[in-house]
């Protein structure tokens, strides 16, 4: 059973835990405040400046969506576009997926503990947010899904869980 509590609980005892691969990165050495920035609406995605624009195609985000069969931006700590034009795919920002969903309990921290290391806890306990991407039974997706997790700010701690269900027939 989903016990976000527990959960939470669980991710204070690794704050410090170091990862088992890797460097080991100082956290603290990062931004982890929230950078607010506004909601863009379908028509709005291409009103957003040319050179942000390039930066985004090569981080594989088409402002355009054009032959996209859902759409995921984050920039920073804030959601600025989330939309599933198709039937029977939903994208969700995890946020609200939580807030909103019983079904999420069964998906939320389960391919990987939040005790693993300090950068799971952080995960958890700092989340800005992240998506779930969901192909509801029977779906299938003519075009890809596409997801963005941009950084414009330096220096920042960009703290997501992300979610990506295919439910069986």
């Amino acid at each position: 059973m989903y016990d976000r509590n527990r959960l939470r609980e669980k991710a204070r005892s690794a704050a410090d835990k170091k990862g088992l691969i890797g460097p080991d990165v100082n956290l603290e050495e990062f931004d982890g405040a929230e950078v607010p920035h506004s909601y863009l609406a379908d028509e709005d995605l291409c009103t957003l400046p040319g050179e942000e624009q390039q930066r985004l195609i090569m981080a594989g985000l088409d402002v355009t969506k054009k032959e996209r069969g859902g759409t995921y931006f984050q920039k920073d700590t804030a959601v600025i576009h989330c939309h599933a034009p198709q039937e029977g795919i939903e994208v969700i920002p995890v946020t609200k997926a939580l807030a909103q969903h019983d079904w999420i309990g069964e998906y939320y921290w389960k391919l990987v503990e939040v005790d693993t290391d300090k950068y799971t806890a952080a995960a958890e306990l700092g989340l800005h947010d992240g998506y779930v991407i969901r192909a509801l039974p029977g779906s299938r997706s003519i075009y890809p899904i596409q997801a963005c997790l941009y950084l414009d700010k330096d220096g920042l701690q960009q703290n997501v869980h992300n979610i990506i269900i295919a439910e069986e027939d």
